[in-house]
């Protein structure tokens, strides 16, 4: 983890993505989302993957765009 990157909670996820909390969990469970890291007792994702991921999604899309 870099100096750039920091955990970040469910919640917050949950903010970036536009989602609700059940929602993300389905992803995680259905692989469609990152692991999150076990901070006891809460989970956290590095900010990094999350953003990796929105990156990854948006590129999607413009792709189908095309």
């Amino acid at each position: 983890m870099t100096k750039d990157d920091y955990l970040i909670r469910a919640q917050t996820v949950c903010k970036r993505m536009c989602c609700g909390q059940a929602t993300l969990a389905l992803w995680v469970k259905q692989g469609k989302f990152p692991q999150p890291v076990r901070v006891r007792p809460n989970r956290a994702w590095r900010s990094s993957q999350v953003d990796r991921h929105i990156a990854t999604l948006a590129d999607m899309e413009i792709a189908q765009l095309k």
